[in-house]
């Protein structure tokens, strides 16, 4: 969504945007408000796409899931679940036996070929087993389909009702990365920087916001830090919560090394 931020964004199609869309409600939904995908600053633009999708409407600013949106959520765990373990083998908290051990459920024996390479070989099964699990999705989706069309659907999601091979292998394979990846100490030590990164970069502009919205009354450091808006220039007419998104589409269009940086750069590290 970041391209043509000022100028209509991507344009992206209603059925596009509704494919993408996992949560289609706010935070005020009851029971809902760990996981959402939209915030107050989208609701007309949700409404309009309801509306042109036909999505039925569960309560208030809440709304059924688009059909392919359950596509688009297995493609995503499809793919996470399976390259997070070759990635790891890569970066050396996994061995090669541990992802064999899981891609060899979905497929056959005569595609594991014993003359390559070990990381040739777990590639080559990735590949094979990625295909397996997209056919069986698609089969899955087209089974339910008709629940799926009239909002009907009360599975989790496709792949707790895919076939058990697929399922269960997918299931281990985020077992295995959640237990050994991401909780290697090198992961930790990483999430765990997060938290002063992210905090020195809003502690800086969320309080320039505010004197900005509230006073108009900044520090040289506050007005010096809102000149990084650049795509987001601030507007005394936006408000607060306005004036707060702008701030965190700033920081959430951010790559992790771009932000890692930002954060070193304003706190003062390294440059004395």
């Amino acid at each position: 969504m970041e391209m043509y931020q000022n100028d209509g964004g991507m344009r992206l199609t209603a059925a596009v945007i509704g494919a993408l869309i996992k949560y289609p409600w706010t935070s005020s939904a009851p029971h809902r408000r760990n996981k959402f995908n939209i915030y107050q600053t989208e609701l007309p633009f949700m409404r309009c796409i309801a509306e042109q999708l036909g999505l039925p409407q569960t309560g208030e600013n809440q709304w059924m899931r688009h059909p392919l949106s359950y596509l688009m959520e297995a493609a995503d765990d499809i793919c996470y679940a399976l390259l997070d373990l070759e990635d790891a083998v890569e970066m050396g908290l996994l061995q090669v036996a541990d992802v064999e051990q899981i891609l060899s459920r979905l497929t056959n024996k005569e595609y594991f070929w014993q003359s390559y390479s070990s990381q040739e070989r777990c590639a080559r099964l990735r590949g094979i087993a990625i295909g397996r699990a997209v056919d069986d999705i698609a089969h899955t989706f087209i089974k339910h389909h008709r629940d799926l069309l009239n909002g009907s659907f009360r599975g989790k999601d496709l792949l707790a009702l895919a076939s058990p091979d697929v399922s269960e292998a997918l299931n281990a394979a985020k077992e295995l990365a959640r237990t050994r990846i991401f909780r290697h100490q090198s992961k930790l030590i990483t999430e765990i920087a997060t938290f002063p990164c992210l905090g020195s970069i809003l502690g800086l502009l969320v309080p320039a916001v505010h004197a900005f919205i509230k006073t108009g009354q900044l520090s040289k450091r506050q007005e010096l830090a809102l000149s990084l808006l650049k795509e987001q220039k601030l507007d005394k007419k936006d408000g607060l919560y306005l004036g707060y998104m702008k701030v965190l589409d700033f920081v959430g269009g951010m790559t992790d090394n771009t932000a890692a940086k930002l954060a070193r750069e304003v706190s003062g590290i390294g440059m004395l």
